[in-house]
Parts: C-alpha cells; structure tokens; sequence
C-alpha cells in the first residue's frame, strides 16, 4: 500500500481518524493500558553494532526517539518516534548509499535539539555528517558536509562514534576506524571544523574494535579488543578519558591525550584469553553505573558454534567477569563470519540490565537479562519468542527513560553484512488488534474493525490519504464487553458494524453513515432466548444486509436479514462441527455464500439461491493439512468467491477460489507466501474484503503479537504489510542528489569476510 509522503500529510491522517471512523482517535504510547507488544518500525533496515548511537531519546518540545539504520537498497535513513502523538517519520538522507550494514548512521543529539548524525561507506573513502534543520526533527536536514580529516592508509572510514562532553563547551569527539586500521579521532567545537585525525589505539597490522560510552559531561568510557579475533587470540581492555588524559579503571594514568596513541597492554585487561585456555572474545559494549564504574558485556567462542556472553564490571578495586549465558552459533549465513554473534548490549541508563539475542529453538530470539548483584544471578524476560526467522542486535535508545521503545533491533534473514534481508522491531506501548472484520463502502475504501482483547472495538479506515491511525469504537451498552466484530456495506460510505454483547448474548448492530455512528441497536437473542456469538455479514445490494451467527446452547447457525426492517432469527443448519465460526459474501442479489472450518478442521460451505441448501464439505487445506478457524471470504464480481484460512498452527494462509459454474469452478487450495511472509508470522483471526473485480484485502492478527496484518492482491500478491501503529511513517526523501546505484563494498575489504 502506498504511505503517506510528508510528516503534514500523515499528521493530518493522524487527526482525521475519529472522522473516518466515527469515534475517537488513539495516540501513540502515552495513551493509558497499553501494552508492551513487537512491532515492526520500519520494514527494511539493519546496522553493524560499532557505529553507536544508533538511537537516542530526546525530551525537550517534544518526546521522541531517533533511530537509524541502512537498508537493504543501501539507503541511510532516520526514523522518529514521537511518544505523546504516534507519528513516525523516516528520513532518507542519503539514497542507494552502499548495500552493507555498516554504512549506518550513528546519532547525536546536541543541546539546542539539533540531530547531528554522521555515516561512512564500508573502508569509505569519506566520513560524511548532516544536521537537522530544525530541533526535534528528521523531515528536513542541512546540506551534507564531510569530516576531511584520516590517518594515513587504505581503510579509510568505518564506525562513527560521536560523544559530546559539555565540560568541555560541548566539544564533539568523533571516534572512527581510521585509515590506518586502528582507532581514530577528531575533534570539534561546531562539527563544521576539525581538529587533525590523531590514532587512539595503536596495534601496527592489526583491526582492533572499541565501543565508546560518554556521561554527556567529562567522561568517555572505551572498551576494546586488540584485533580481530579470527586474525589473534584476543583479550578485552578497557580504558576512560577525562579532562585531556587517559586513565585505568582505578584513576591511575595511562597517558594524556597529547602523548598518544597508547597501547592495549597500556589499559586495563578485563578478560585475559590466555587465561582462560585461549579462548577469544570480542568487545560489544560498555556503559557505567551510577556511581560511574564501568560495566563491560562481550563474547567468548569456545568454539564457532558455542558463542558464550559475559558481564564484567569493575567494583571499586579489580574487575569481575561473570559468564551469564550460552547464545549459540554465528548469526550470519557467511561461513565466513563465524564470530558473528546474536548480539548484547547494555541499558545504559542501567547496566545491571543486558538486552540479548541468542539461539532459542534454532532463531535467535531477544531477552532481557537483569541482576540485582553485580552479576553473580541473574533473572531473564523474553522479548521475543517463536520466532519465524532471527531476531539481532538490541539496543536500547540512549537517553529512553521509560518502557515505550525500550527496546529496537533487527528483525528477518541475515546471510551476511551485504546481503542482510532484515526489518526494525521495536518493543513499544500499543493497543492490540485481534478478531479484524473488514469490509469496502467504495472503491480504494477499506473499514476494518478488530478487538482490543478487553471487550472494545477499534477502528482503522484506508482511503486517498492512505491508513488512518486506530479510532475507539468502544463498547457495548452499558460499557459491557462485546464479541468479534462483523462488518458490511450496503451502500457507498456506509459501513454497518454488528457483535454479540458479551453480557446479555444479544446481537447488536450500528451504522456509520456521514462519518457518525449511530448508536448500537439490540437485534435480540436467538431463538428461544439462546445467547449467539460469532457474527458475520454481508450485503448483496443497497438496503440489503444478512448477517449469520451461531446458536451459543444449541449450535445452530442463524440468520438475520434487514430489508428495510429487521426480520429474524431464523434457524438455518445445525453445527457442521463444533463451534464454528461463519463467514458470509454475496455476488449477486439473492445470493449467500457461507464458509467455516469444521472441528475436524475441514471446509464447510452452504449457500442460499432463493431456497437454503445445506451444508457440504470442500474438504481440507493444502496437501491434506487441517485448516484453523476461523475461515473468510469476499466475492468480487458475478460468480466469484474468494476463501481464506490459516493451516499449520497458523503459519501458512491457505486460498480457495470460485470462478465459474459447478464443482469444477473451485480452484485450490494453494499457498500465499504473502500471508504470514518470510518470518511466517502466525495468524489468528481472519477477514477479506474487496473494492472492485481484481482486488482483494486480507486481514489478520499476529497470534503472538496480537498486531493487525495486512495482505492484498492487485494482479499479484503482496504483504504481509504490517498495521500496528497509530499510521503509517511519513516517509521524506532528504536526499537532494540521490545515487542510481550504491557504492560498491572495496574489494579490500569484502576479501577481509567478516569485520
């Protein structure tokens, strides 16, 4: 589906919810009852863990968390998040860049609200910067500028690391790997001049890798290894800056700044490899606690396929270092990259807190790791869990003072660093969407409505603006819970809503006509005072809506119809088996199709032509396999029916279709890739719509996430589009001379396989 292209553009899809849905519009994560859920931030993105800042958070007008990352098309982008509203907006600020994910873009705030962000191709020949142009805001950014300044030698620029020190009247460092394959620096007051690249860290011959943590005041805190640790058996140290000298972990001096570089065997060693029978480790984060001791998590590797996690801290006099968990093999499909690990860091703003990615069931899923003891015991929380495809590289914003965003990381395939196939996830406050009806009042209109799992209905539209944001829908009468929602059009702008009331058992039905909705109208129980649940409906022409639902003592399936009034119930079929769930279309006036899956997971379908016939079987999904209820089906044109329904506990969407006369008309059931994707969510719920011959919308929820998914067909397949937020992100291109083609990766440095 097409998104919206300016932030005012989505703002006012934002703002015109509550019109389109006739209730109140929801924002982001500051409404109150949210829970913390995955959800899919951007669609395409991925990062290498040294170039950080990779997101920050920022109260000052507004609440917001940057984050940044390069896609698969080798775009480098900047996402905002703003907590209060919901709005998303992604910032290309520099297109078709280089397809590798270390070309992502580091971020700093500065004082006056600016983003300063900073980006180099993979061993680039350039080390670029650009700064917003206004506070708070990614939509426009100031004329690209360059930092031309290197160390001597073919590597150029990789890993940006800027740290600001407002002891210093806000000096920027910008750490690097530099020209000479060791850690470079420069230096600037404005980050429009800079200082000369001086070497941080020499090692003649050898890549050593460095993570960088700033107070925001005096201090930079660094942790390190002295090489790669397929090229050396290699150690972890550690070393901070403050007021121009380099010091150890105890405040003695390693050097000031005007003597370096200095050497690892200068700093602290915190894991000594030969200690521990050689095995080699690799630095992935440090951060410091509150009384400004540093804290350290990296990898070990016992063997390629046995990655192990360590925390080590320094507690006033020595460093500890704890092994803490076991995280598998190499995230990378490379054999080439076997160090390349699921990933760690640490929460910043409390380092007792370590965010994980490690193998669980063959895909690597994220938890939080926590200990209250310097990390002697730990507790842990899933994050993530059953996943399709892997889940890498947590981190959490620096600066996040809440639980809304806390958590962002890679999401999808990841065969190496320049051929990563892979989403953002973010872990954010936000409303769930289960049980979605969905049906078209016009062409390129879409209503869908869906459970909030608490017994009230939200709402969603699609028109030439594009998806709105979530709208309330509410209740029943007297607040009490209702049932999955049904939903029709009878005519063009009209959507009329139907539930159970989960309290009295009786189906409740409200129109939206004009953009208002009406109130909710008691059709009654079933037959004899029966409770009914399970509804469904259809219109076969304007003023004409039948609705289906099931008998909740009897399991009879009945049959509501208004023609200018209500009529009804009337008992149509007993259960074809168990408690099924009905869906209805019609593709011409006096005609009914229904569908439902069987307790024996087989499909059922009886339809009216003037006279009810009764139920018979379709049988079972592709290659034999059950289908899971519930079942939907949209009919767009004379003779047309289009049925849908998961198989495989829900990872695979399942298609049948009718297109002619007879049994011999029925085609399927086939496949969709595009219904749960690649990472085969699994699904829950179900409906279709369409809006005119050759389109079809697909509705479900995320089983696990309980995020609304969306699939569509316009002459082929598409989706699964995901529909969490309040709307979609206003994409801008900032890019005023975009490339046609990325920069390719030097072969210098693809000859080094993983770095």
């Amino acid at each position: 589906m097409p998104i919206s292209r300016s932030r005012s553009v989505r703002v006012a899809v934002l703002l015109a919810a509550a019109a389109l849905l006739g209730g109140v519009a929801i924002p982001g994560g500051a409404a109150a009852g949210l829970t913390l859920r995955q959800r899919e931030f951007n669609p395409n993105g991925g990062w290498s863990w040294f170039a950080d800042p990779r997101a920050v958070y920022h109260q000052g007008l507004h609440r917001r968390t940057f984050v940044g990352w390069v896609t698969s098309a080798g775009d480098v982008q900047v996402g905002s998040y703003d907590h209060d509203t919901g709005v998303r907006v992604v910032a290309t600020v520099k297109a078709s860049f280089q397809v590798d994910d270390h070309a992502n873009p580091s971020l700093l705030v500065r004082p006056d609200g600016h983003l300063l962000i900073f980006w180099s191709g993979h061993g680039g020949g350039t080390m670029y910067s650009r700064r917003s142009a206004q506070p708070e805001e990614v939509g426009a950014w100031e004329p690209e500028r360059t930092v031309p300044t290197n160390t001597p030698g073919i590597y150029g620029y990789t890993y940006p690391n800027p740290v600001q020190l407002s002891a210093e009247g806000n000096r920027i460092w910008l750490f690097w790997r530099g020209g000479n394959f060791n850690p470079t620096f420069s230096t600037s007051s404005n980050a429009t001049s800079w200082a000369p690249a001086r070497t941080l860290i020499s090692v003649p011959g050898q890549r050593p890798y460095v993570k960088y943590a700033g107070n925001g005041v005096d201090t930079i805190h660094l942790a390190f290894t002295q090489a790669h640790p397929r090229n050396l058996v290699t150690n972890i140290y550690y070393a901070r800056y403050r007021a121009g000298s380099f010091y150890h972990a105890d405040g003695s001096l390693i050097e000031p700044v005007s003597a370096l570089p200095f050497t690892p065997s200068q700093a602290d060693l915190v894991y000594d490899a030969a200690a521990h029978g050689g095995v080699r480790a690799w630095i992935h984060d440090v951060a410091f606690d509150a009384a400004g001791r540093p804290v350290v998590v990296f990898a070990t590797f016992p063997t390629t396929s046995d990655h192990r996690y360590h925390y080590a801290r320094w507690n006033g006099s020595a460093w500890e270092d704890h092994e803490f968990a076991r995280a598998g093999g190499t995230m990378s499909g490379d054999p080439a990259e076997p160090n390349y690990s699921g990933g760690l860091t640490l929460d910043h703003a409390d380092p007792s807190q370590v965010l994980v990615s490690r193998q669980v069931s063959g895909h690597f899923e994220i938890q939080a790791y926590q200990t209250s003891d310097g990390g002697h015991s730990w507790s842990s929380r899933v994050v993530t869990a059953g996943s399709g495809r892997g889940n890498y590289r947590p981190v959490r914003p620096r600066g996040q003072p809440g639980t809304d965003m806390d958590i962002i990381w890679m999401r999808g395939g990841y065969p190496s660093y320049h051929a990563y196939q892979t989403a953002i996830d973010v872990e954010a406050l936000s409303r769930d969407a289960v049980q979605p009806a969905a049906a078209a009042p016009g062409v390129g209109q879409l209503a869908v409505l869906a459970g909030d799992g608490t017994g009230a209905l939200l709402g969603k539209a699609y028109g030439a603006m594009g998806w709105s944001g979530w709208a309330e829908i509410g209740r029943g009468p007297a607040g009490d819970a209702l049932g999955q929602p049904a939903v029709a059009s009878s005519a063009s702008g009209r959507v009329d809503a139907f539930a159970a009331d989960s309290v009295t058992g009786h189906l409740l039905q409200r129109t939206k006509a004009g953009g208002v909705w009406s109130g909710w109208a008691d059709l009654g129980a079933g037959p004899g005072g029966d409770a009914v649940g399970a509804a469904a409906a259809a219109s076969w022409g304007p003023g004409r809506l039948d609705v289906l639902a099931r008998d909740l003592v009897t399991g009879d399936l009945l049959h509501w119809w208004f023609d200018g009034s209500w009529h009804g119930p009337q008992r149509l079929a007993a259960t074809p088996g168990g408690a099924f769930i009905p869906s209805v279309a019609a593709w011409a006036p006096h005609r009914l199709d229904v569908f439902t899956i069987t307790s024996q997971g087989r499909l059922d379908h009886l339809y009216y032509d003037g006279a009810w016939h009764p139920w018979q079987s379709l049988g079972a999904g592709p290659g034999g396999v059950a289908y899971q209820a519930p079942v939907a089906v949209a009919a767009w044109g004379l003779r047309r029916l289009d049925v849908f329904a998961a198989t495989s506990g829900g990872r695979t969407l399942a298609h049948r279709w009718f297109s002619g006369v007879g049994s011999a008309a029925w085609h399927g059931p086939e496949t969709l890739a595009a219904g749960t994707g690649p990472d085969r969510l699994p699904l829950s719920g179900m409906a279709v719509t369409s809006w005119a011959a050759g389109r079809l919308d697909v509705f479900s929820s995320n089983a696990r996430t309980h995020g609304l998914l969306h699939t569509w067909f316009d002459g082929s397949w598409h989706g699964p589009q995901h529909l969490d937020f309040s709307g979609p992100a206003a994409a801008v291109l900032a890019d005023p001379n975009p490339r046609t083609t990325p920069i390719p990766v030097p072969s210098r440095i693809r000859d080094l396989g993983d770095d």
